[in-house]
């Protein structure tokens, strides 16, 4: 839930700072791009292009990096083994927890899904806060739960490196 935060800062800063897109929604910078077809708005299609070259450079780059590290699972499919919860997109998130709330099913892990919703409306309210009254602390609303998890994931037995780096 803590690396929650941060994307919804990272969100919010980049919607109200950086030309009304989305940094990690890209559905919704593929929307906002359409609109600004349909609106005759080169600015913000200039905008969605420019973040959506920005995701699709951070993918030609990381998935390599992935296959080469032996990794056959990437993040949502790692997550997803949390329950019925996608970091990935969390509309998927939403959609499994009101459906299994309106079949009466309760779903898996469904206090986690609800604190990941809190924490990326938390980052998205700190970060408009942050960037609005001391935007030079922007960084730290951003690296302070990463470096707490960092922490806390080193601190813990067992999370040294893994058997296969040793």
């Amino acid at each position: 839930m803590l690396l929650t935060l941060p994307t919804g800062a990272v969100d919010a800063a980049c919607f109200l700072h950086l030309g009304h897109v989305f940094s990690s929604v890209v559905t919704g910078t593929m929307v906002l791009l359409g609109i600004a077809a349909g609106s005759h708005d080169p600015s913000l299609a200039i905008h969605c292009a420019v973040a959506l070259a920005s995701y699709t450079s951070g993918v030609l780059i990381g998935a390599p990096i992935a296959v080469r590290s032996g990794s056959q699972r990437m993040q949502g499919a790692a997550v997803r083994q949390l329950g019925q919860m996608s970091t990935t997109y969390l509309t998927g998130t939403l959609t499994g927890i009101v459906a299994g709330l309106t079949t009466r099913q309760k779903p898996e892990g469904l206090a986690r899904s609800l604190g990941v919703f809190g924490a990326l409306i938390i980052g998205a309210l700190i970060s408009a806060t942050v960037t609005a009254h001391v935007p030079r602390w922007l960084p730290l609303v951003v690296l302070l739960p990463l470096a707490v998890v960092l922490v806390v994931s080193r601190s813990r037995p067992g999370a040294g490196p893994s058997r296969r780096s040793r």
